[in-house]
């Protein structure tokens, strides 16, 4: 008897988007990190005291990557981390901007990306099951 295969995924092309956007950032909180030894104050995330800053950006930096991993293999674990970590990420920005900010371009694309995840073509790439063969 046969061991169940998986059905080979075709990723979504709307995935390939958002890897490439999630390196951007982290290279940009790579760039970030530069900033913060060279005395400069960071762009992309507030100003923290001591040496706080290193350990936020190395640990964005990482869950990007990790994550920008994920979403390439169309790992469940992935998707369900992006659609978390979108969700937050939308919670920061509202909270920024009821606080002056003014972060709209980063809630447009946030907001386009827990939509896009959330169509049923994607969630199936993501969410693939074995393939019975038959005789």
């Amino acid at each position: 008897m046969k061991q169940p295969t998986f059905l080979k995924k075709k990723r979504p092309f709307g995935v390939y988007i958002i890897i490439v956007v999630l390196v951007v950032l982290a290279a940009n909180y790579g760039a970030d990190l530069v900033r913060i030894a060279r005395g400069i104050p960071p762009q992309t995330l507030p100003e923290l005291p001591g040496d706080a800053d290193w350990v936020l950006f190395i640990a964005t930096i990482a869950f990007f990557v990790i994550l920008s991993v994920g979403l390439w293999r169309l790992h469940t674990w992935a998707w369900f981390a992006a659609m978390i970590a979108g969700g937050l990420t939308l919670f920061y920005c509202i909270w920024h901007v009821l606080n002056g900010g003014t972060p709209f371009v980063t809630m447009a694309l946030l907001i386009v990306m827990v939509f896009y995840l959330n169509l049923i073509e994607v969630k199936a790439a993501f969410h693939a099951k074995p393939s019975e063969e038959r005789f």
